[in-house]
């Protein structure tokens, strides 16, 4: 419920992972959720979708991704390599790592001579090629473009290799406001942890999937009603923006002769139109940035209503 309440009421449209050396976590709830089977339930009934997002290596022991890589060299196995730039001499071709260019004065930028032809050059120069880098062992001075990958887990001191590692997906979890907005049984459970608190306070019944017949002839159906001293009235949260589904609980309600109210995030848009509409239908609409807020709103909204003065 609180996961669902942070949706609503922030209207984000996926919850994104971070991604630290103590692994996953997702800032929702005004805090870090380093846990994502949390969010299982809400995936099964498809209200959050997960989508991979990236991945990363965790160690095949513990399965801590705290993991230190580091670069072996494949000939001798040192860890000693260093990282060199490739030149060549275009005068006379010669090629070999940065080092193997000897300085010759360093007073206003360095000038290299070429150990071939003992030519005399700066980088800033067109007399030099720059070839790309390559790793260069300082145990046994092997050259390659490929060293080795070897990774070691920083909680349990496991050395493995990147064939032995394991790959784990990260998820964002993308918010379906489609189904939020059609499954019933979602809405009621909303609607219900919500609106509870305040009931009990005021000793209202709160009656869930209600049903009432119209002075149409059509037996209209509420998610949530409250009911005191026979005096109801027909309660929505307003899950999307759409003008249609609030004019068809409003009809409803006008249909049953009972009051209703409609309660709303801030973060939607309410347009002018349905501001006035529910209030020619004898609807109230009630905004906040918080649940607390709207009980807040709802409980000084309900001392007026159902506790004073009776249905029309």
């Amino acid at each position: 419920m609180d996961l669902l309440e942070y949706v609503l009421f922030s209207n984000v449209g996926s919850i994104e992972p971070r991604v630290s050396s103590s692994g996953v976590s997702y800032s929702v709830l005004g805090s870090m959720i380093s846990d994502d089977s949390v969010f299982n339930e809400l995936t099964v009934l498809n209200v959050f979708e997960p989508v991979v997002v990236d991945r990363f290596i965790k160690c095949p022991s513990c399965g801590s991704n705290n993991v230190r890589v580091r670069l072996k060299c494949p000939k001798c196995g040192s860890y000693d390599l260093q990282r060199k730039l490739v030149m060549q001499h275009r005068i006379c071709g010669f090629t070999d790592v940065e080092s193997a260019f000897r300085i010759v004065d360093r007073k206003k930028e360095a000038i290299y001579e070429c150990p071939r032809c003992k030519g005399l050059f700066s980088l800033t120069g067109s007399d030099h090629k720059e070839l790309g880098r390559l790793y260069e062992c300082q145990s046994c001075s092997y050259r390659t473009n490929s060293p080795n990958v070897a990774l070691k887990c920083q909680v349990c001191d496991n050395e493995f290799s990147i064939t032995d590692a394991q790959y784990a997906p990260v998820f964002a979890y993308k918010i379906n406001y489609n189904v939020l907005m059609n499954d019933s049984s979602i809405k009621g459970l909303i609607l219900k942890d919500l609106i509870k608190p305040v009931a009990d306070k005021f000793g209202i019944n709160l009656i869930e999937n209600y049903e009432r017949l119209g002075s149409s002839g059509i037996t209209q159906k509420f998610e949530l009603a409250l009911e005191k001293d026979s005096n109801y009235i027909a309660v929505m949260f307003m899950f999307s923006e759409n003008e249609s589904d609030v004019m068809g609980f409003l009809i409803k309600a006008a249909d049953c002769k009972i009051r209703s109210i409609i309660l709303a995030s801030r973060a939607r848009k309410i347009s002018d139109y349905v501001k006035n509409i529910s209030k020619l239908y004898n609807s109230q609409i009630i905004v906040g940035d918080s649940k607390e807020e709207l009980r807040e709103k709802l409980e000084d909204s309900l001392k007026n209503i159902i506790q004073k003065v009776p249905n029309p």
